[in-house]
């Protein structure tokens, strides 16, 4: 290394060092004296004497190397899309993005309409969420105090309510036993009513030999005993034709929209609580027809989630059938009556 002293003159350089001083510049100079070697311009290979201001901007040099198209590599024509078709699907030419868009995909496309929502924040289309059951149905959980009448007086009194609460499946058991159990207690309520009218006609007619009292006593335990073979019968099979009938005609109809159990449970519940209606004296039997044209109705239409008028159908055949077909016996026997009595005047 060669010290090479600070001072206003520079010795010359010696001839074997290889060393060259530039020539000396100001004191004030603000560069230290630091000059370009030689002069030159670091920009002049590059051709047009670096930038060049045009128009009071800055343009690229006539053989910039980083001039020209900035994302040729992108596509042609100087496009940055390329094939890249913004309103549609992606071309043959353009890379997937990273996020793995459909072909489909549209970034100007409108957002999806919001779910359909229903009063109450719930869901208006069919099957939004589990149905929390009846009171008969919930009687195991332990927090229901009266799950017989709680299940009659929701039945009678909210019944669009309960239908739409009702489990929709579960088995068989709960609403055959529900149904027996209405049909118990108002078939032997309506005995009891009918016993107590026989015991006063009896004893104001004056006949209360020995005879008589046991003749009657025996016809007021065949009531009681016929009450409960009616409500087995129909709480079972009864039951099972009139759901198989119903079921089969909103199916016609397309109307069933759910299983024959639903069809099943929403009967027999409605069924159950319309029996136990025989309690109300000399009008029970009123109040359960009533009752059957339009509770039942409302079960099928809440239970299967399907129109009122499918439902009235499915309900109200059968029937009208009956009616029909009772006429037409009624008819057929009067004539038969008819002929005979015509035919032995002669």
């Amino acid at each position: 290394m060669v010290d090479i002293p600070l001072t206003s003159q520079r010795p010359a350089a010696p001839a074997s060092s290889g060393l060259t001083f530039l020539p000396e510049t100001p004191a004030n100079d603000p560069f230290g004296g630091l000059t370009p070697i030689g002069g030159a311009d670091p920009l002049a290979d590059f051709g047009g004497g670096g930038l060049t201001p045009v128009d009071g901007g800055l343009t690229p040099m006539s053989n910039d190397p980083f001039g020209g198209d900035p994302l040729g590599g992108f596509g042609g024509g100087g496009d940055p899309l390329g094939d890249l078709n913004q309103f549609g699907d992606l071309g043959s030419g353009a890379a997937m993005p990273a996020f793995n868009a459909p072909a489909s995909f549209n970034p100007y496309a409108a957002p999806p309409a919001p779910v359909k929502q229903a009063k109450g924040g719930k869901s208006a289309y069919r099957g939004g969420g589990a149905r929390r059951g009846l009171p008969w149905e919930n009687r195991k959980s332990g927090r229901v105090d009266s799950p017989f009448l709680g299940t009659v007086k929701m039945v009678l009194f909210d019944s669009s309510n309960a239908f739409k609460a009702m489990k929709t499946e579960g088995g068989l058991g709960d609403p055959i036993g529900f149904a027996f159990m209405g049909n118990v207690i108002g078939n032997l309520a309506t005995a009891g009513y009918a016993a107590v009218f026989l015991l006063i006609g009896f004893f104001l007619g004056g006949d209360a030999d020995g005879g008589s009292v046991a003749a009657l006593g025996i016809g007021i335990g065949q009531q009681f005993f016929m009450a409960l073979v009616q409500a087995g019968t129909r709480a079972t099979i009864g039951m099972f034709v009139f759901a198989g009938i119903t079921h089969l005609l909103l199916m016609m109809v397309k109307g069933a929209n759910r299983s024959y159990e639903t069809t099943f449970r929403a009967l027999a519940y409605s069924d159950g609580a319309l029996a136990f209606c025989g309690v109300i004296p000399c009008l029970g039997a009123l109040v359960q027809l009533i009752g059957m044209l339009i509770i039942s109705i409302i079960a099928v239409m809440n239970a299967h989630e399907t129109s009122g008028g499918k439902a009235a159908f499915a309900i109200l055949m059968p029937i009208l059938l009956c009616c029909v077909s009772v006429g037409v016996l009624v008819f057929l026997f009067i004539g038969v009556i008819g002929a005979i009595v015509s035919g032995a005047g002669q």
